[in-house]
């Protein structure tokens, strides 16, 4: 924490919040937008998140180039001498594609449902991953939770519950379809909930076993993950969709597609909102992963809770804010009935509390067994 001055956390802590809130609304910036490529065309909807975990995996790659630069300094070369002396080996590349797979699914499973489901609430329900990270690292890494860890996890859970119910209690005007693409896009969110808990607990035990900086280990994981969606989109461009999914696909000619990357392009190169939403979208995303693993270094895990604390709840406000001052259907983000935002806001607070209760006390600890460690070491 030393390294860092007052005035330097301050701005760290501020672009963590704006760039993590700014990733999500720029991605459902892009899922707004009608964009007709030529007088034929009567689809226009901006429907793609294959290609939008794609470009999620180019602002990963964008780390590794951090990364190259970070490898020339003086510090992380004597990080590296240290580990050796550890007998702490580098990574095999090939590992990263077990996290990266993970990756994979999960994002494209919260793009998919960001087109059915309110920001915050797509946002709120990502806080399950606490949870599932905290019940996979006890099954694969044996690790031991304090009372007040598992209180946590639960409202977390909780929490994640209340808000995943708030639109069906006090549902808007939404016919049958509506309501079964959010039923669906709700199963799809805990499924990604699982996947990036995994994720994680891989990526600690790789932590744990080999020497490997964070940049390098997003950045692989970019790269993995680029190879692989550049082959799925050139693929699915050129797959048809069983009729039952119509509804989700893309047309052309007459027939629906899973994806059409030269469509993208096309509606890209058509609006200008659209290039600044993709663009910013991935400069967003590869900030706010730097952000975050420069946080967890420098300052801690409490800080890093209480700031996505501040994340979600800027994401609700701007959503808010927007789905209020415009009357256009593609723009209404967010459920503006009373009973719903009052049921978010008591789901939210389980979460902010259950946050604060698993990481403060999970501060406390690893503070505790390293000022005993130190204590040994002096009475050595």
């Amino acid at each position: 924490m030393s390294q860092l001055s007052s005035t330097k956390k301050s701005i760290l802590l501020a672009a963590l919040v704006i760039f993590g809130s700014l990733a999500i609304i720029t991605f459902n910036l892009q899922n707004s937008q009608i964009v007709f490529v030529d007088q034929e065309d009567t689809y226009g909807v901006f429907n793609h998140p294959f290609m939008q975990t794609l470009s999620m995996f180019v602002a990963e790659f964008l780390c590794l180039l951090a990364f190259f630069y970070v490898k020339t300094t003086k510090s992380y070369k004597s990080q590296y001498e240290e580990a050796c002396n550890d007998g702490l080996k580098r990574i095999k590349v090939l590992l990263i594609l077990i996290p990266t797979c993970c990756d994979s699914i999960g994002a494209l499973c919260i793009y998919i449902s960001l087109n059915f489901l309110p920001p915050s609430v797509n946002s709120i329900l990502t806080c399950g991953i606490i949870a599932t990270s905290a019940i996979l690292s006890r099954l694969m890494l044996k690790r031991r939770y304090t009372t007040k860890e598992i209180q946590g996890c639960s409202l977390v859970l909780v929490g994640v519950a209340i808000v995943g119910i708030s639109g069906f209690t006090f549902p808007e005007e939404q016919n049958q379809e509506d309501i079964k693409k959010q039923v669906v896009s709700i199963f799809l969110m805990l499924f990604s909930i699982f996947l990036y808990g995994f994720q994680y607990t891989i990526e600690e035990r790789f932590y744990k076993t080999y020497f490997i900086h964070p940049l390098e280990l997003i950045g692989f994981e970019g790269m993995w993950g680029l190879i692989i969606y550049t082959l799925i989109c050139i693929s699915l461009t050129f797959t048809k969709c069983p009729e039952a999914l119509y509804n989700v696909c893309i047309p052309h000619d007459g027939e629906y597609y899973f994806e059409r990357a030269d469509y993208y392009f096309q509606q890209f190169s058509k609006s200008a909102l659209l290039q600044f939403a993709v663009i910013f979208g991935i400069l967003s995303i590869s900030v706010y992963n730097t952000m975050c693993q420069t946080v967890t270094k420098y300052l801690s895990c409490v800080t890093r809770a209480l700031v996505d604390v501040a994340k979600i709840m800027m994401i609700w406000i701007i959503s808010l804010i927007i789905s209020l001052s415009t009357s256009s259907s593609n723009y209404h983000w967010e459920n503006v009935r009373l009973g719903a935002i009052i049921i978010e806001v008591i789901g939210f607070s389980f979460v902010v509390a259950g946050e604060i209760i698993y990481n403060f006390n999970a501060t406390q600890v690893e503070g505790t067994e390293e000022l005993t460690q130190n204590l040994s070491l002096q009475q050595n």
